[in-house]
């Protein structure tokens, strides 16, 4: 975000979204920054699509208001609100031209047909889609037809940005470049969007920001690194991203770190902001990617606090990275992600070898059992 945006360009208010007696959005207070990127990340029924609805002036709060660069929103229809939405389906017509389509909403508006002529060319030429202007959406592949619903969007220079689950229709390959053009057209255009969407991959790259729902509240807000590497509770950590989680219980303090132990013959060492008590039962976490495994015997010596011998139980070659399912005793199985970087001697390791796993005291966090 770029400095002097305004912070506050959008204020969502202790909003409220009743539907008879089941609340949808309960009692939510959120800034959103002109210019940025902003997700809404959630799993079914956590409320983020109502949220973005009152947004887009489609549902009226129950309670509360929304404030759009300082015009209160709250109510008025959404045919008279600074923002357009871009649904999943896309709703191209499909007797219109791309152009045709493209420009609908100005002719509506009654712009003239020399402007509306010149900005859907403008339009056009920035999505890449000046080859096809005449052609019909039926003639389009499933990328060209996406682009051609935000260049409708767009074309209309909203203030906001609203997309609804808008690259869950596309292939992996297809997303990935999808994702990288809209943040091309926002930085260009310096739109502020409001993505809702269940793809913790998408939010994560396109986001500035992100706010994470769950039973019609906001759990977490902040940018994607922020929520992957300090979650703020057991259901964020567990949410984001794959999870190793083993219960124990706090052994005490010891050179600033927090002991813990898992099991009889498992004891680890944890840097940790929160203060823990001697004796309290805790869940700790760590990401498969933090770890480091060894075979047993190699001259390699991992620089961590934590090392743990143990035996593997899986090994998967993904070609960028392999993940390995480590017995360390106890009951408990560690799962190890490493980057192929190199070759080295670990592409030896293979199911039934000891190894070590090297657990660095940083790369975990406690939460309340």
């Amino acid at each position: 975000m770029a400095t002097g945006q305004n912070a506050e360009f959008i204020r969502i208010e202790n909003i409220v979204k009743k539907f008879g007696e089941v609340t949808a959005v309960q009692n939510i207070s959120l800034n959103i920054h002109q210019g940025e990127v902003f997700c809404l990340l959630g799993g079914s029924g956590s409320g983020k699509s109502t949220l973005l609805r009152m947004l887009a002036g489609f549902d009226a709060p129950t309670e509360g208001r929304i404030i759009i660069d300082g015009d209160d929103i709250s109510g008025k229809p959404p045919e008279r609100l600074p923002v357009n939405m871009m649904f999943q389906s896309y709703a191209l017509f499909p007797h219109m031209t791309v152009a045709k389509n493209i420009g609908y909403g100005l002719r509506r508006d009654g712009v003239s047909k020399a402007e509306t002529k010149q900005r859907v060319d403008e339009i056009l030429e920035m999505v890449k889609l000046t080859p096809f202007a005449d052609r019909k959406p039926s003639q389009l592949s499933g990328g060209q037809r996406q682009r051609v619903a935000l260049a409708r969007c767009i074309v209309k220079r909203p203030k906001v940005l609203m997309l609804d689950e808008p690259l869950g229709a596309l292939d992996k390959k297809l997303r990935e470049e999808t994702q990288q053009e809209l943040l091309k057209i926002q930085q260009e255009l310096g739109l502020t969007y409001i993505v809702v969407t269940h793809d913790q991959e998408e939010a994560m790259t396109m986001a500035d920001r992100i706010g994470i729902m769950n039973l019609g509240q906001i759990v977490q807000v902040g940018p994607p690194r922020e929520l992957y590497e300090q979650p703020n509770s057991m259901f964020i950590a567990d949410f984001v991203g794959s999870l190793n989680k083993f219960p124990g219980s706090v052994l005490g303090q010891e050179d600033g770190r927090t002991v813990v132990r898992l099991s009889e013959d498992l004891v680890l060492k944890i840097e940790t902001p929160f203060e823990h008590n001697t004796g309290e039962d805790v869940m700790l976490t760590t990401r498969p990617e933090k770890l480091e495994v060894f075979p047993e015997g190699s001259s390699d010596q991992p620089a961590t606090q934590n090392v743990v011998s143990g035996t593997v139980k899986f090994v998967g070659y993904m070609g960028e990275q392999t993940n390995y399912t480590v017995d360390v005793g106890g009951g408990i199985e560690v799962r190890v992600a490493e980057q192929n970087h190199h070759m080295s001697t670990k592409v030896t390791i293979a199911r039934g070898d000891t190894v070590r796993v090297a657990w660095p005291a940083r790369a975990s966090h406690l939460f309340a059992a």
